[in-house]
């Protein structure tokens, strides 16, 4: 992502729609002289919740979720931090 930064077109804009596993440092330079912009996803109206629902049960888009029993949460964490997760997981009370 930050390597891609510059590449930007003047008054380009990055759209960040996820989360890096480790902290970003982008030139506040790239920002002022290329006049570029990075922000996060503008939030989405009614209209196209409605259309990402349709898509995702039309093409049988389905989420990746690890369930993790409770007895495991501290080795979920550290896996966490170390940006070794995939998708999402969740805590399972068995």
């Amino acid at each position: 992502m930050v390597a891609a930064f510059p590449g930007l077109a003047f008054n380009g804009t990055m759209l960040v729609l996820g989360a890096p596993p480790n902290d970003v440092a982008i030139d506040p330079m790239d920002l002022i002289i290329g006049r570029r912009r990075l922000m996060g996803p503008p939030p989405g109206s009614r209209k196209d919740l409605r259309d990402t629902l349709e898509f995702a049960a039309t093409h049988d888009v389905r989420p990746k979720v690890t369930r993790v029993p409770l007895e495991e949460a501290e080795k979920a964490l550290t896996e966490m931090h170390a940006g070794q997760m995939h998708g999402r997981t969740v805590l399972v009370m068995d």
